[in-house]
């Protein structure tokens, strides 16, 4: 039986969830819509206890170096590092998919 990793969220990660709601909620008067999404987004994440590499790895640096996958949900794109010595997976950043990519993961 294969091992399960333990799901970290950083502190951007956890206010991208909390601006996605916001955003939809409020900008687009989509409460309901907003909280589907963000439940969605938390399920997918979920799921990431159970071979976490499956997704591919970023190919430009540092995040390469770094391991860092990505995995799409939606419009949405989960930026995470596995540390299979501590089997965790730690969610770096969640960010809307047509946003300066490499702009966010440096802020």
């Amino acid at each position: 039986m294969s091992e399960t990793y333990a799901i970290k969220y950083s502190t951007k990660a956890i206010n991208d969830l909390r601006d996605i709601y916001s955003y939809i909620a409020f900008n687009l008067q989509a409460p309901e819509t907003a909280a589907k999404m963000v439940r969605r987004i938390r399920n997918s994440i979920k799921e990431l206890d159970f071979m976490p590499e499956r997704n591919p790895i970023l190919d430009w640096e540092p995040w390469n170096s770094l391991n860092t996958h990505k995995m799409r949900v939606g419009n949405y794109l989960v930026f995470y590092i596995v540390d299979p010595l501590q089997s965790s997976v730690s969610i770096v950043r969640i960010v809307y998919g047509k946003r300066d990519i490499a702009k966010a993961l440096s802020e």
